[in-house]
């Protein structure tokens, strides 16, 4: 009789589990684009324009440009959670939001009117109430840390006077569902723009986008697919790192470069193609990402950097075209399903790649052919390399070198436990 209960009570809580992770991943109000969120604050707009705006709050006289007007300062006496601004302020326009003006308030909505041109650094920081916002089309300055922090806020439209989403500017917004920018005219998203945005689903990069910096979407742990346009043509490090949902990834056609850690820790990435413009593999570009299976480093590819593809867990196959030349420290340590290693080339193409293998915690540095590279076999499964004229024997390199598949027996370098 117990038992039947604890059955019947694991049921209803796996389809209460079931039930809750759908509805967070398809939930039917995420806007599909930045259109969509036009007519976010319409409701506060109406009541601006009947004079229900709100009392109490620091205004400052100040310029922007040769435009002289009143930007809000503080909240000062307003105790209004919904916070409607005002578009004249003692016969001049509102023109702006100063540093610090609303940080840490507990307001839940804000109306700011067309006309506003600027927004200065951490004018939102910390609002952890705040809701939703509409940056109209006149906002063309955006300080730093403007939303930082901000964990409730759900929905953001992106102004088209906006072409700079500037570092931190919403780092920390774990509410935040979506982030349009195919309707935008920003070309360039800062670094830590976007970092830890946890309840991310939706993502689209606009083609105005030309630069994405370092760690612009790192956590943002709901992403599932992600294309790249054409127009970036600049990149930091560690852009989607720890995008723990990234199943799917589209690379533009006028990228050279897999950068520094751009899928580092993508633990579900699976389908991607890496395309023949790309000729380089960056250091702890897919670091991690633990569902890949088959790989193919073919067409233009010329160097593999440092930890490249380590522990890549479930991958099992690995194509190296003979247009590599170099090959990086510890690029397939801990792959330790990696059973089947074919190269493209002669054997004799092979040994002339440029191997380099340093030790992370100091000591003696090897640069050896790449058939005896501690390196590329560390931690490997593999027996033998398949070249187009024959086979390398591993196994047999190994036993030459004295090396068992310890790390500890590499002079200098400290065991398993000290790389992560």
């Amino acid at each position: 009789m117990k038992k039947n209960l604890w059955v019947k009570i694991f049921a209803v809580a796996l389809v209460l589990m079931c039930a809750l992770t759908l509805a967070a991943c398809n939930k039917d109000d995420v806007p599909n684009s930045n259109q969509d969120l036009a007519d976010l604050d319409k409701e506060l707009a109406e009541k601006a324009e009947k004079g229900e705006t709100s009392k109490g709050l620091i205004f400052k006289k100040q310029k922007t440009g040769d435009v002289e007007g009143y930007f809000v300062s503080g909240i000062g006496e307003c105790t209004d959670t919904v916070v409607i601004l005002p578009t004249e302020y003692e016969g001049l326009k509102v023109i702006g939001v100063a540093a610090n003006a609303f940080k840490k308030s507990n307001i839940t909505e804000v109306y700011l009117p067309e006309g506003i041109t600027d927004i200065k650094h951490h004018a939102f920081a910390g609002c952890t109430t705040l809701k939703y916002v509409k940056l109209p089309d006149s906002v063309t300055e955006m300080g730093s840390n403007t939303f930082e922090g901000c964990e409730s806020l759900e929905k953001v439209y992106i102004g088209k006077g906006i072409t700079v989403i500037p570092l931190n500017a919403f780092n920390g917004c774990k509410s935040l569902e979506a982030v349009l920018l195919e309707d935008t005219n920003v070309t360039y998203v800062g670094d830590n723009a976007f970092y830890g945005c946890e309840g991310m689903i939706k993502l689209t990069l606009g083609n105005s986008i030309t630069e994405i910096g370092d760690n612009a979407f790192e956590n943002c742990t709901t992403i599932a697919r992600i294309t790249i346009p054409d127009s970036v043509t600049k990149f930091g490090n560690n852009i989607f790192k720890g995008c723990t949902a990234l199943g799917e990834a589209h690379f533009s056609s006028t990228m050279t470069e897999v950068p520094t850690g751009m899928f580092y820790n993508c633990t579900t990435l699976q389908k991607f193609e890496i395309p023949s413009n790309i000729t380089v593999i960056g250091e702890d570009a897919f670091r991690g990402c633990e569902s890949i299976t088959k790989l193919k480093l073919e067409s233009n590819i010329v160097e593999v950097k440092n930890s490249a593809f380590m522990r890549c867990t479930a991958l099992e196959e690995l194509y190296i075209s003979k247009s590599v030349k170099k090959w990086g420290n510890f690029v397939t340590y801990f792959c330790k399903n990696l059973a089947k290693i074919q190269y493209e080339g002669t054997k004799k193409e092979y040994e002339e790649i440029q191997c380099l293998s340093e030790p992370e915690k100091g000591g003696e540095i090897y640069i050896v052919s790449p058939n005896k590279s501690l390196s590329m076999y560390l931690s490997v499964a593999a027996k033998f390399v398949e070249c187009s004229d024959g086979t390398f024997d591993i196994e047999a390199i190994r036993n030459d070198l004295g090396f068992n598949g310890n790390i500890n027996d590499i002079p200098g370098v400290e065991g398993e436990e000290g790389i992560e």
